[in-house]
């Protein structure tokens, strides 16, 4: 989506606003890495989390630094599965 700076400076304004923004490359980078990493089932077949070595391969393909992003990515995706167990109920 492309936005020019009065539409994106009013979606940053709106807190109702469900858009999320990323200014940072860095970041942006990033969020589209950890949806592309697989997800680890556990033995009753929920999510777990991200697995473990495709987590460091992928960061390692896209040029990140492995050993500062495996735990952002770890715990974003545990806390990812924890949200989507809960929301089952």
């Amino acid at each position: 989506m492309n936005l020019d700076g009065d539409e994106l400076e009013q979606i940053k304004g709106n807190q109702a606003s469900k858009i999320v923004v990323i200014d940072n490359p860095i970041y942006f980078a990033a969020s589209r890495i950890f949806l592309q990493v697989p997800w680890e089932y556990g033995g009753m077949g929920g999510v777990v989390g991200k697995k473990y070595e495709a987590v460091k391969d992928f960061l390692d393909w896209n040029n990140f630094e492995v050993k500062e992003w495996t735990p952002i990515f770890l715990q974003g995706g545990l806390i990812w599965a924890q949200e989507a167990q809960k929301a089952k109920g």
